[in-house]
Formats: C-alpha cells, structure tokens, sequence
C-alpha cells in the first residue's frame, strides 16, 4: 500500500467524496475528510432539452443537479467535461455524449465547433453553477451560437471540525474549494507550506497560482483517479 502512513486531507463536499475516499484509503492512506463547501441547489424552470442543439454539461455537479431538477431527457443531446461526468450521464442517457479528452471548458467549445463545422444559428444549452467559468459558452457565441445558460446551483464554504496540522498532502479538486480552504480554515496557509498541495487539473492549478499558493502536484489525468496516481507516484519517490 504506496500511502501506508501518509495523511491526505480530502476537502471535496461530502457527499461527493466518498469515492475518493476509498481509493486513497485502498492504497494506505489515512484519510482525514475535512469538506470547506457545500451544494447549495437553486430551483430553476428548465426549457424542454431537445430543443437545443446540444446541452453543455460542464461538471458532475451540474449533471446531478440536472436530473434532480426533473428535466425530460427525450431526444436531448448532450457534450460535457471530464470522464467521470461522462459516465455519470451515460448511465442515464441514450446516445452518444460529445466529451473532449482535455478537461477544459475551451476543450469542450473547441470539439463542438470541430463536430459542427459552423454553429452560426446553432442553440445550445448551459446548465451550470454560479461560479462556473463559462468558457464554452463565450467561445461558441463569438462563433455565431446561441446559448442559454442557466444556474442551478451555487457553492458556500463550511468550516471542518477536524485538526488538519498533521497532515502530509491536502488535495484541492476545484480553485473554488482552494478559495474557501483559505477563507474558513485557520492557519490555513501555514498547513499548506509544511503539506504537499495535490490539485485535480490546471484549471485548478491556475486558480491556486492567482491565489499564492503553490501547487506540488497536478496529475496528467483530471481525475480522482489520477490525482490518488499522482499521489502515489508522488510519496514513493526517493
């Protein structure tokens, strides 16, 4: 077990981290679950999805507020970011899913203007939380596309009960959890300057450098997955 005596603190919102959780802990690790945000749903009406062109589905967030919201699925078209999001709409949706390797928003807009050719006059649809990006959605209206973007969920931080200083990695998987890590956690700069900084990908990366934080590590794969290979690789180096 490669992480046998290591502690990795996982700041994912719980009840999203339990996944995570195993897999850090199948490889040794002590797992401290010290979660600083929260899904917060916002009720929203959403138009019927087959009138779009495609739905954007930019994070697993957003696919399981979609299905809470009730929206008929028939004849909609989906695209979305990262593998795991994929797959949570394959299990639940017909069709193919229009997903770009690159986890990026950018990656997304630029596999749907390959697909399309043009998207002048094309619709698509965004729904999406407060904070996202909106990087697909900016790109494919300056290629001449409608697009509809639609909250239905916000974040909000949530102080962790548990004791943090020990511990030897903590593991970021959005720049919005960094954000509300620094703000809710006290000595929260001073437990990153002893710990390695594990984030899932380089949009993450990118938010820690806009905040000062340094990053140890960024795996090449955006996943949960990955970020646990990383980790690994990472504690049995000499």
């Amino acid at each position: 077990m490669s992480l046998a005596g290591r502690t990795v603190v996982v700041t994912r919102a719980r009840a999203q981290a339990a996944a995570f959780i195993e897999a850090l802990e199948r490889e040794g690790a002590r797992v401290i679950a010290a979660p600083v945000i929260e899904l917060v749903p916002i009720e929203a009406e959403l138009p019927p999805l087959a009138s779009y062109d495609l739905v954007l589905v930019t994070s697993q967030n957003a696919a399981g507020r979609l299905f809470e919201l009730g929206a008929s699925l028939a004849g909609a078209r989906f695209a979305c970011v990262g593998a795991k999001t994929r797959a949570f709409l394959a299990r639940r949706v017909e069709g193919e899913i229009l997903c770009p390797e690159a986890f990026r928003g950018e990656a997304l807009a630029e596999a749907i203007l390959a697909r399309f050719g043009t998207v002048e006059g094309r619709r698509f649809l965004v729904p999406e939380g407060r904070h996202a990006r909106g990087e697909a959605a900016a790109i494919l209206r300056a290629h001449g596309a409608s697009v509809d973007e639609i909250l239905i969920y916000d974040t909000r931080p949530v102080a962790p009960e548990a004791d943090l200083a020990g511990a030897d990695a903590v593991s970021f998987l959005s720049g919005k959890t960094l954000e509300y890590f620094l703000e809710v956690v006290p000595d929260a700069r001073a437990i990153l300057a002893r710990a390695v900084v594990a984030v899932i990908g380089p949009v993450a990366a990118e938010s820690a450098a806009a905040l000062g934080v340094r990053v140890d590590l960024v795996p090449a794969e955006a996943t949960t997955d990955g970020l646990v290979r990383a980790l690994v690789r990472h504690f049995a180096a000499p």
